[in-house]
């Protein structure tokens, strides 16, 4: 079998509109240089076209990028992404490139995908934490400037999106509004991207801390109560998930729960999304479970006291860890190729394989 390498795009779904349980068409975008699996050719769209596909159609990328030994071109280990990073911690991916914070350094960064040298987005910046991005621009906290922050993707000029803010930290967007959690303040707040009147999400909130968002609701952890929490985008009264969450921090959600960390009881938690059920853990025993990431049916998570990055299923189960040793890994993001995380006090971003590792 011919030996695939290079940059490959899986296309699904809404493509080719077909999808019949465990055997799907799939398409992988080409070039006449990256060719295509053994039978097929790159047609004038520029797709392979694959009918009948077994498994996932990441499993098809998967098997795309493997040679005839069956061995993918990269080891299943943890490789070193971007190094002498000062501090790195928030972590933020797109379609090309990778994003992160240097807590020390007070810097914002940029690398592609493919490699290259680090390009700082910003300078200057008082303990950046968390990093988001949408289509056009990079958004910041910076926790002892107190500054919600952000700059054109093309070069430009940073612009305060919020000044005056008490340690912000968590940081997310949809298509019209940024969201951050003021940690000392002990509030949530939102402001739309044209930079209107700044709106409080939610107040009383002690030490909030992360924020994610789904289609009708914001969700945040408040480190200090130890409460998982939600309101309604639109208005409404902020509502108890969970309670008693010692030292709650990362939250991600999907269509049907709420997962989240609770940092100093060492463990990774769910929810179900119906009002009046009750949480649940994923996994015990991880020294200091901190930011938490989440792709289809799997959950991803960095131990920053343990030294690890995990793997489990969204369901209760057996953790698996895919890096050990690490130097306080702390932010965590995954694409359709690579899981990358940061490493505080190893001042370093870092990836793995899910080809070579086989998630």
């Amino acid at each position: 079998m011919k030996r695939f390498v290079g940059s490959w795009i899986l296309v699904v779904g809404s493509l080719l509109g077909c999808d019949n349980g465990s055997f799907r068409d799939c398409a992988i975008a080409c070039t006449a240089a990256s060719g295509c699996p053994d039978g097929l050719s790159c047609n004038t769209e520029g797709l392979c076209r694959i009918t009948g596909a077994a498994g996932s159609c990441q499993d098809v990328l998967d098997d795309a990028r493997r040679d005839d030994g069956g061995t993918c071109e990269e080891t299943c280990a943890a490789q070193d992404f971007a190094i002498a990073q000062d501090g790195a911690r928030g972590l933020a991916l797109d379609a090309t490139d990778v994003y992160w914070t240097t807590e020390q350094g007070g810097t914002v960064m940029r690398l592609a995908k493919a490699g290259g040298t680090p390009e700082p987005i910003a300078t200057a910046q008082l303990l950046p934490l968390s990093v988001a991005v949408d289509a056009t621009h990079i958004y910041w906290t910076a926790y002892d400037g107190g500054t919600v922050m952000r700059r054109t993707k093309a070069p430009g000029t940073a612009e305060a999106v919020a000044t005056a803010q008490q340690s912000p930290n968590g940081l997310a967007l949809d298509d019209t509004h940024i969201y951050w959690a003021n940690q000392a303040g002990s509030t949530v707040l939102r402001r739309t991207k044209s930079l209107g009147t700044i709106e409080t999400v939610a107040s009383s909130q002690s030490g909030a801390s992360r924020v994610v968002l789904d289609a009708t609701h914001v969700y945040w952890t408040a480190v200090t109560a130890g409460t998982v929490m939600r309101r309604t985008k639109v208005a409404g009264t902020p509502e108890t998930l969970a309670s008693t969450q010692a030292g709650a921090r990362g939250i991600v959600v999907d269509s049907s729960h709420v997962y989240w960390s609770a940092e100093d009881d060492d463990t990774v938690m769910r929810r179900s999304k119906t009002t009046g059920t009750t949480p649940e853990p994923i996994a015990t025993l991880q020294d200091g479970a901190r930011t938490l990431a989440i792709d289809g049916d799997q959950l991803f998570w960095t131990n920053r006291d343990g030294g690890m990055v995990m793997r489990s299923p969204t369901t209760p189960g057996t953790p698996t860890p895919l890096a050990t040793g690490e130097l306080t890994p702390d932010g965590i993001a995954i694409d359709a190729t690579h899981l990358y995380w940061t490493e505080r006090d190893g001042d370093t971003v870092k990836r793995i394989s899910r080809c070579a590792c086989g998630f």
